[in-house]
């Protein structure tokens, strides 16, 4: 009896090694692409880890963030594009063989007890233009640069679906973290069009949900625009944007709110109401502390601010009126990208404050509902707290080690 049970405690350690072995996130590179590549002119590609279980035939598709090459002219985009290239947000050369996190790509199921056992996708991001660039090469001080952001996400896709059969999946989840969740509600709808329509299929935008609060920073201006497209704009995805021939409003095909009518697809997105990237990059305001506090602002830093928070609650609550299939959760906390980092399971995040439902509990809960056909209606979690009065995560208390 001893022995017999010694014997099945040593299978049983075998089959979770094989699993762990199994979910190493390992980098694939596209082999001979067409159109695709980095801004360096190095080949694209994704980290990939086998799903099991009840998750082998289920896929997270994750794509990466990392702002843009942004400009108000050529010679800035060209020059900020450059710079890039350097780096792995611009090339595969820089890339390890397998990457982790403690998040959606956890292969821990408390950590992550939705994805652990999925087939999980992390798209690497290495054009600097959303994922929606497609032109000539550009030499600029002798670098050939390459512009191939919306080549790039279809030959991944491609990719996936002939290597590990995505389009005989029961559910396709296309997520991404800032930049990157940006790119998943602009290419949500290819893919859906692009799978069968007996996959199901979800998009979920982690801190990817942009309201205007910073127009040179933030606004798609006509000339970055047409540089990245070679004055091509109908290659923007989603593609029908009304205001893709309307200069003065183009920018609002880049914003979530004025796009949603061209994303037919059920939606859960993740946003922090104090987004601390909007805070720095298009508020310019440096008052957060190390915890995540507003400690050191003035007051009208703070009006800034919480002029921010209510926007961005508006905009929410009117998107919610009109996409009944939406589900949304936000939190009053400074904080930006929960999914690739403990946060996205960590009871310090909870909306309603105390009801111990996190970023992953709500959308766990969204795609089971989607899975089994249930209604989508009552996905709304937005935190109806300002600054400070979320305790738990507002900074000032000895619980949010973070």
């Amino acid at each position: 009896m001893r022995s017999n049970l010694i014997v099945c405690i040593i299978l049983a350690l075998a089959f979770i090694c094989t699993c762990c072995a199994q979910n190493q996130n390992k980098l694939v590179l596209l082999q001979d692409p067409q159109k695709a590549k980095c801004l360096d002119g190095s080949a694209p590609g994704y980290y990939f880890s086998q799903g099991y279980g009840e998750g082998q035939n289920k896929f997270l598709l994750y794509m990466e963030g990392g702002f843009y090459c942004n400009g108000q002219t050529e010679q800035e985009i060209l020059e900020n594009c450059y710079n890039r290239a350097f780096t792995d947000l611009g090339s595969s050369s820089k890339w390890g063989q397998t990457y982790s996190d403690n998040g959606i790509f956890s292969p821990l199921q408390k950590n992550n007890p939705l994805f652990y056992n999925w087939n999980r996708v992390f798209i690497k991001y290495c054009d600097g233009t959303y994922y929606q660039s497609s032109r000539d090469p550009v030499v600029y001080k002798n670098m050939t640069l390459n512009f191939r952001g919306s080549d790039n996400f279809k030959e991944i896709i491609d990719d996936i679906s002939q290597k590990y059969g995505m389009k005989n999946s029961s559910i396709v989840v296309l997520a991404g973290g800032s930049a990157g969740g940006q790119g998943s509600y602009f290419w949500s709808q290819y893919l859906r069009n692009y799978l069968p329509s007996t996959t199901k299929m979800v998009a979920s935008p982690d801190c990817g949900f942009n309201v205007q609060l910073n127009p040179v920073l933030q606004d798609k201006n006509p000339v970055w625009v047409d540089f990245i497209t070679d004055r091509k704009r109908e290659i923007i995805q989603p593609q029908g944007c009304p205001y893709l021939h309307d200069d003065q409003n183009l920018y609002k095909c880049f914003l979530t709110e004025y796009i949603i009518n061209q994303i037919n697809l059920p939606v859960f997105f993740i946003s922090s109401l104090y987004d601390q990237f909007f805070i720095n990059t298009y508020l310019q305001i440096n008052c957060i502390n190390s915890k995540n506090a507003l400690v050191g602002c003035t007051d009208q830093e703070l009006a800034k601010i919480e002029n921010m928070r209510q926007k961005l609650y508006d905009t929410i609550s009117q998107i919610r009126s009109v996409k009944k299939d939406w589900g949304m959760w936000a939190v009053s906390c400074v904080l930006h990208v929960f999914s690739q980092r403990l946060s996205y399971n960590n009871q310090v995040y909870q909306v309603p404050e105390d009801s111990q439902i996190t970023p992953s509990l709500a959308l766990k809960s969204f795609i089971e509902a989607v899975e089994q056909d249930e209604p989508l209606d009552n996905f709304y979690f937005i935190d109806e707290l300002a600054y400070p009065n979320n305790i738990r995560c507002n900074g000032l208390q000895s619980l949010n080690q973070q």
